[in-house]
């Protein structure tokens, strides 16, 4: 069975991952961070997001998508916050459509 990815031409073909950090406090009282792999080796295609200020305008929502992920989907879905990794590139997880031979994630770049 084909998935999504083989429709993608290579030289737009990204493997990703997703991660979702948490913070607690250990036992002295001391903050930490961890951060959980949601899904490993994620196959699609990250493009620029043309639209941002329109989307932003338009949904009156709390972000500025940067960027959009086109991909399989993975075995366990990422959720909004949650974080994808693409080498040094960290992008929060805005909005996730699951739509069955696909899935479409609106990311915003973090850390710029």
């Amino acid at each position: 069975m084909a998935v999504y990815s083989d429709s993608i031409e290579s030289e737009f073909l990204k493997t990703v991952y997703a991660v979702r950090e948490s913070e607690g406090q250990d036992a002295r009282g001391n903050y930490a961070t961890a951060a959980t792999t949601v899904t490993h080796t994620w196959k699609g295609d990250l493009q620029p997001a043309s639209t941002s200020d329109i989307l932003r305008t338009d949904r009156g929502s709390d972000y500025t998508p940067t960027h959009m992920f086109y991909g399989d989907v993975p075995s366990s879905i990422p959720a909004r916050n949650d974080v994808m990794v693409d080498g040094s590139d960290r992008y929060a997880i805005r909005n996730v459509q699951n739509w069955k031979d696909h899935i479409e994630v609106t990311l915003e770049l973090t850390g710029v």
